[in-house]
């Protein structure tokens, strides 16, 4: 899943002034319920001038709620490719714009 998110990375948000390094993702819904509920992303956002060990990086985490899990954060085709799906996707956009907005400047 997370190899699925970094992919589409560099063709959207990873074109900017900043690089992503996707380290977790947990989907939890409310005890009982059949609703959906929310999926949390852990990531290390830093300068795309540098990497990881030399820094600076910031550890943000992007809340995307109406979700429940695999299933409903990927599309499967017929043949067995996988995608985001497109409203985990928009969910996902939006929030880490937000999270790039609210960086200090590099």
């Amino acid at each position: 899943m997370l190899g699925l998110i970094d992919n589409i990375c560099g063709d959207s948000w990873c074109e900017g002034d900043h690089n992503f390094h996707f380290d977790q993702i947990q989907c939890t819904r409310a005890c009982g319920s059949t609703r959906a509920g929310t999926c949390q992303v852990t990531f290390r956002i830093f300068p795309y001038d540098s990497d990881l060990e030399t820094g600076p990086s910031y550890i943000r985490t992007c809340k995307t709620p109406g979700f429940t899990g695999f299933a409903s954060l990927v599309d499967t085709a017929a043949n067995g490719y996988q995608s985001l799906a497109w409203d985990y996707y928009d969910s996902l956009s939006a929030c880490i714009s937000k999270v790039e907005q609210a960086l200090p400047p590099i």
